[in-house]
């Protein structure tokens, strides 16, 4: 009795772990005001502006980022890291944080790593 009771909680925890591992949370967390975090592999919004997070490795990402209002001013691209402060359009952008994936498997567009922006209008 006792011995299928372990088994049945071993099942569970593997299925409670399969859930975390391939459903995540939202891919937008705001903390504050002017703070938005984006995971990788997705857009987010944040005041007037689109933000698209990928390649995230070795402390360093790139961030895409376009007026969602204007379609005619072109998108930028740009590799960061933390730290990292720039101008676009007429917005302050500086880099928070970058976390890395932590998963061990991360089936495609499962990646948990995120870019952490400050985001102020000048």
């Amino acid at each position: 009795m006792k011995q299928n009771f372990f088994w049945i909680l071993g099942i569970v925890v593997l299925i409670l772990g399969f859930f975390v591992c391939f459903f995540g949370t939202d891919f937008r967390v705001i903390t504050g005001p002017d703070i938005i975090t984006v995971k990788e592999g997705t857009q987010s919004f944040a005041t007037d502006i689109v933000v698209g997070v990928a390649n995230i490795s070795n402390g360093s990402g790139a961030v895409f980022l376009s007026l969602k209002a204007d379609k005619n001013t072109p998108a930028i691209h740009r590799e960061v890291k933390k730290g990292d402060r720039f101008d676009f359009q007429d917005y302050l952008i500086e880099i928070l944080q970058i976390k890395g994936n932590s998963r061990l498997f991360a089936p495609p567009g499962g990646s948990n790593g995120s870019i952490t922006l400050k985001i102020i209008k000048k």
